[in-house]
């Protein structure tokens, strides 16, 4: 009897085996793209690093600079090699060894750090560096550092303690660029010190990325010095007062104090450090500026209101030349310049007739170059044709002031070529260019009204959504990653609908629960030929013996109603007749031990017996 239950269970089990593999097949497929989208990244994040840093990266030729080559990943045998650099005297202050968190298990850092004392005066270039460990081979590329003379304000100072502002230039253009350093110098220790916001009016004030700190020599006395910088634009013309920056820091200074012994008859002095509050004052600035010369003709801007003032340079890409109707390109323009271009919000691009246009969000980064300030603003569009053919992408032309020529200049991105092919997605336009697919459709000659059917073309809704992922994606998934997700994604599909598929009609006992055991004990007995109605003795054993031998059902029904039959006698159930032993309640207390599992059970044999097919 025990095996004949076990091997209904098992049969029963089998839709449910299923399903379990069908999930664990998804969750295999989604685990291999996952790690094949993340291998790259990790395992180059984990990559042995050489790099350098410099500090500061504009300083005079009195200031110490400081310069670390740090190696990740190598542990701490190695030792790089320092190449060029004539126009420093180079001397190693020492090495620090820590641990750093990486992508897969922590690392080591080894930091090297150089003092540099410039020779002369001018943008120099740092020293190079190489490390070789076997096959390994790191280079990091040496940087440049503007040197200028020592000023003469900072020599006349003589205090151990004070705060210095300059300008990187006493004149300049309107809107161009003007560098401002608030400098702290101090013999001490100095803890906690607080820059002031600066905020100017006639300015538009930005902060360079981060402050730096640095020793200068200063009539034969050292001083640390914390720096501040900060990028100015003048709005208007005229010697412009820079006022004076409070500054509040702790510096901490030795004084001495009576300590008196036995009763105050001696008394003995000692020397403690305590903190001493300061506010510091630097010195007021005038900034001379100048006007612009007369704007030329068709002068673009970009929608800013005031000329743009800067060195500036202009790239760009589309990610395909060749697609069909419908499908979407990206054009990706970086926009960089010394100027402020922070009023530039999008390109000059418009849709067409035959093209769409949709902007996508900037991104915006700032960066140090010698001392400058330098933006960068990323625009990202997306070109949708809707005409087979040859379309023209306009040149993009900003104009701009050059400080150092003193003229007006214009930074191009040359014109670009899009290819489309397949059906028309507007209505047939009347030229016979366009309808031999070899026209050129440009942003700049838009084509006539009458030539596409429908109103304005601007009002018409996108033919796509603007675009997606899948082209980026594609291009760093392989078709055999994306084959087994597919897979997966279908294993999970049929798992799922086989949990929600309606059951049958028929396919469940919907009577009341507590006439569940008599219907099942008649369904079984009419199937077997066994005689039997409520009041008489079940007969457990015939029922068994002639379902066993019954062609009517199958066999996996039949080893479940032998395993349910003998559950049942196992729970002591005799009989049913309850009109004959109405003072009998010990009868219900043995049907409240039928299990839900068991009912659960019954309700699905009932059916099948009502119903048998043949084995």
């Amino acid at each position: 009897m025990v095996s004949v239950r076990k091997e209904a269970i098992s049969r029963s089990a089998n839709r449910t085996v299923f399903e379990v593999r069908s999930l664990a097949c998804f969750l295999a497929m989604l685990l291999v793209v996952l790690s094949h989208l993340g291998f790259t990244t990790l395992s180059h994040a984990d990559e042995p690093q050489l790099l350098l840093a410099v500090s500061p990266k504009q300083g005079s030729i009195d200031d110490v600079f400081t310069l670390n080559v740090i190696v990740e990943g190598l542990g701490t045998e190695g030792f790089p090699v320092l190449q060029g650099g004539n126009d420093f005297r180079l001397t190693l202050n020492g090495s620090q060894v820590e641990m750093v968190s990486g992508a897969h298990e922590p690392r080591f850092r080894t930091v090297y750090r150089y003092q540099m004392f410039p020779k002369r005066t001018g943008v120099l270039d740092t020293p190079s560096a190489e490390l070789r460990r076997g096959a390994l081979h790191l280079t990091a590329p040496s940087q440049k550092l503007k040197v200028v003379p020592s000023s003469s304000k900072v020599a006349a100072r003589s205090e151990d303690v004070f705060v210095l502002q300059s300008l990187g230039s006493e004149e300049v253009f309107v809107g161009q660029q003007a560098g401002l350093m608030i400098e702290l110098f101090s013999k001490r220790e100095v803890y906690r010190p607080q820059f002031v916001d600066l905020t100017l009016d006639n300015f538009i004030v930005q902060n360079l990325p981060q402050e730096e700190a640095f020793e200068r020599s200063i009539e034969g006395s050292r001083y640390q010095v914390l720096r501040a910088r900060k990028a100015l634009y003048p709005l208007r013309e005229g010697n412009l007062s820079l006022p004076s920056v409070d500054m509040k820091v702790s510096v901490m200074i030795q004084r001495r104090v009576k300590m008196p012994a036995f009763g105050g008859f001696f008394n003995f002095e000692s020397i403690e450090r305590v903190p001493e509050e300061r506010v510091l004052q630097s010195n007021p600035l005038t900034l001379k500026v100048s006007p612009l010369p007369p704007l030329p003709r068709d002068f673009s801007n970009w929608g800013q209101k005031a000329p743009l003032v800067g060195i500036t340079d202009i790239r760009g890409s589309l990610d395909r030349e060749l697609l069909r109707t419908g499908e979407t390109a990206t054009l990706t323009v970086t926009l960089a310049s010394t100027g402020n271009i922070l009023g530039i919000k999008e390109l000059p691009l418009t849709s067409t007739e035959s093209l769409r246009i949709y902007h996508e969000q900037t991104e915006e980064q700032t960066r140090e170059y010698l001392g400058q300030l330098i933006t960068t603003k990323r625009f990202a569009v997306s070109i949708v044709p809707l005409l087979p053919g040859r379309h023209k992408i306009p040149t993009l032309a900003l104009d701009f002031f050059d400080p150092e020529s003193r003229s007006y200049r214009k930074a191009v991105l040359e014109p670009m070529v899009l290819n489309a092919h397949g059906r028309p997605l507007v209505a047939e336009v009347t030229s016979a260019e366009t309808q031999t697919g070899g026209s050129e459709n440009s942003f700049s000659n838009n084509m006539s009204a009458s030539s596409v059917a429908g109103a304005d073309a601007n009002s018409r809704a996108p033919l796509l959504r603007s675009p997606t992922v899948i082209d980026r994606l594609w291009s760093i998934v392989s078709p055999a990653t994306l084959l087994m997700a597919c897979f997966g994604l279908a294993a999970l599909i049929l798992f799922i609908w086989r949990i929600v598929q309606p059951k049958p009609e028929g396919s469940q006992w919907t009577g009341p629960t507590d006439l569940l055991v008599p219907a099942f004990l008649k369904a079984a007995s009419a199937c077997a030929g066994v005689e039997w109605s409520e009041g008489d003795e079940i007969p457990f054993e015939a029922l068994r013996n002639a379902l066993r031998k019954s062609t009517l059902l199958e066999r996996a029904v039949i080893f479940e109603l032998c395993a349910v039959l003998d559950k049942l006698e196992r729970l002591g159930i005799t009989e049913l007749d309850e009109a004959s032993h109405p003072e009998e309640p010990s009868k219900e207390i043995k049907l409240g031990n039928i299990s839900e599992g068991l009912i659960k059970r019954m309700e699905a044999l009932v059916p099948a017996l009502r119903s048998p097919a043949p084995s």
